[in-house]
């Protein structure tokens, strides 16, 4: 446990003092702690398990294993690491070892055998002792002579029934033990060169396909847990040949147990047949076949004991590397060419998703198919975005430039639209402030002017108007005042700098607009500016916050809707042809204002003059 920030570090375990910044070594490894962060309470580090635990478990988690082919026993052993070279090693030791332990097992395994073997031949070294010594001590004393020949058949006879009942004895303790490790699932391996003295070729075969499939099963263990249907698969086929291996030793020993009885039936008429003759002779007989089995057994364990000698001499490991752990260079994690492509579909996913969910909570116009979507009104002209919001006459600024030309294209609307009839008077307005009807008034009518049509704006937004500014004109008298009756038409009607350009201003703002707009007096002035100018451009108040406009279109010849792009909401078109629908409004049009430049499919700026400014007389 180990105290951040601030603080020294303290291992609790050694009781010793380390600073920031060097290297602590434990029993887990190396560490070393940086204190970066000025933190004011302390933080701790709790290591759980022992370094074992700790080191198997993330071992665990980067080793793999897989078994190439079913049909061939070669495994694939690949071990994740964020240094190649480090992964290198760590596979290539873990094969090695495994290699070496393999060896060290079976040389165990001889060595057992080897001490087993050795005890036997102590064990039968003294009893061919005694019966040598019992023998040489008969034959002395009797003065007792070679048996006859009828008495030497019987002893080699039965020095063979003695010694087979011998090894099956002993074939019949490696079963038992065989069945034993079995049932405890105990390594086969320290009996598996001992089966080989059962001289059953069936039994060593499922032995050694069971022995393949318990390395199997632990090659499994590892990777997976118990419910993954490979290890489930294993364990069934292990059951299997465990089954035919218990059935296959029953078999065995109850065929070893029959022979058995017959060799002793055949033992027991040998020594009846004994019983006939002397008792000298017969006493001698006996003693000679002990000696003799335990000779001829002793001597079968040290013919044994040679041969297994042998075997761990020239042991060697089972298994064999093909090909030493390398790396392509190439790292594994992460997958950059699955990391670019996931990112282009994530990023294609969001940018849709953005269009989608901007789309549906937006409630803004966002280009001219969305108006289209909403209403049938025809849209006589689209107005670039200004960049720079000024109150200037903006075609005049620049009258070659899409702006100038946005406002040509509308006059040209205007005047196909309404072809062979009068249409001199053009109402605009909007549906709320801020959406650029006083900008598109001061443009259109400086446009008007510009081809020499005699042109003359009405400023009838007196509730908040601002037209004065565009042209720098006083409007301490105006409509308000004319309406009023305090001025003349001679004496409101104002010059600007344009020529074929007059103004009319709001004038101050009066206490009741919508009543003054009501006037007869409005009737004569729009009469008498007809036999005076060839267009009328009335700049009105908007038309979903007052009554203004709807008193006004009724004098208008075409009434023009100025909509904002990213600014009016797409609620007020359909509120607007509702209110068109409700009045029988007609000659009603919409200008699309702010529009973005990239929605323009057209450009300008190639120098080219307009014949219709020079005179349309």
């Amino acid at each position: 446990m180990h105290t951040l920030f601030n603080k020294p570090i303290i291992d609790f375990d050694q009781q010793k003092v380390f600073q920031f910044n060097k290297t602590i070594k434990t029993k887990y490894g190396q560490m070393t702690i940086r204190n970066d962060n000025k933190l004011k309470e302390s933080i701790y580090f709790v290591l759980k398990g022992s370094n074992r635990q700790i080191y198997e478990g993330v071992v665990k988690s980067r080793l793999k294993i897989k078994q190439i082919n079913p049909d061939a026993s070669l495994i694939e052993i690949a071990y994740e690491d964020n240094i190649p070279q480090r992964a290198n090693t760590y596979v290539n030791a873990v094969v090695e070892s495994f290699i070496e332990q393999s060896v060290e097992e079976k040389s165990r395994q001889s060595n057992r055998i080897i001490d087993f073997i050795n005890q036997q031949l102590m064990d039968m070294k003294k009893k061919l002792d005694r019966s040598e010594e019992k023998l040489e001590k008969y034959r002395i004393e009797h003065q007792a002579i070679n048996p006859t020949l009828q008495a030497d058949t019987y002893i080699k006879e039965l020095s063979k029934i003695e010694i087979e009942l011998s090894k099956n004895e002993l074939k019949k303790d490696l079963l038992d033990n065989l069945l034993l490790y079995i049932k405890k699932r105990i390594n086969l391996d320290a009996i598996a060169p001992s089966l080989m003295e059962l001289g059953d070729s069936a039994t060593i075969k499922l032995i050694t396909k069971l022995q393949d499939l318990q390395i199997k099963e632990e090659g499994l263990k590892i990777q997976y847990s118990g419910k993954h249907p490979g290890l489930i698969a294993v364990r069934k086929q292990i059951q299997f040949i465990v089954k035919k291996i218990e059935l296959n030793v029953q078999n065995f020993k109850s065929s070893m147990l029959h022979r058995n009885n017959s060799l002793k039936k055949l033992k027991k008429r040998y020594e009846e047949n004994l019983k006939d003759m002397p008792t000298q002779e017969r006493t001698l007989i006996n003693l000679k076949r002990d000696y003799q089995v335990s000779s001829k057994t002793y001597n079968y364990l040290l013919s044994k004991k040679s041969e297994h000698e042998m075997i761990k001499v020239a042991i060697l490991s089972d298994y064999r590397i093909i090909d030493k752990a390398y790396s392509n260079g190439a790292p594994i994690k992460p997958k950059r060419k699955f990391l670019m492509l996931l990112s282009i579909a994530v990023g294609l996913i969001l940018g849709i998703l953005q269009v989608i969910l901007r789309n549906y909570f937006n409630d803004k116009i966002q280009s001219k198919e969305d108006i289209e979507n909403l209403t049938t009104l025809p849209i006589y002209g689209l107005i670039p975005e200004l960049k720079q919001k000024n109150i200037k006459i903006e075609v005049y600024k620049d009258p070659k430039a899409p702006f100038a030309e946005s406002y040509r294209s509308l006059r040209t609307n205007l005047q196909f639209s309404y072809k062979g009839k009068e249409a001199n008077i053009i109402l605009i307005s909007s549906t709320i402030m801020g959406e650029g009807k006083t900008t598109t008034a001061a443009n259109l009518a400086t446009i008007f002017q510009m081809a020499n049509y005699k042109t003359v704006l009405l400023n009838l937004d007196m509730r908040k108007p601002t037209l004065h500014h565009y042209f720098d004109v006083d409007n301490t008298y105006g409509m308000s005042t004319y309406l009023s009756s305090k001025n003349t038409i001679s004496e409101i009607i104002k010059s600007t700098q344009y020529d074929n350009l007059d103004i009319i201003t709001s004038g101050p703002i009066p206490p009741n607009p919508s009543e003054l707009l009501l006037s007869n007096k409005l009737d004569t002035l729009l009469e008498n500016l007809k036999e005076i100018y060839d267009y009328i451009i009335i700049d009105s108040a908007p038309l979903g916050l007052v009554t203004d406009s709807m008193h006004l279109i009724e004098h208008a010849d075409t009434s023009l809707i100025i909509v904002r792009e990213n600014y009016s909401k797409k609620l007020f078109i359909p509120d607007l042809n509702n209110l068109i629908q409700k009045h029988n409004l007609t000659h009603i049009g919409l200008v699309v204002n702010a529009v973005r430049t990239s929605s323009f499919s057209y450009g300008y700026g190639y120098g080219y003059g307009h014949d219709d400014e020079s005179s349309h007389r």
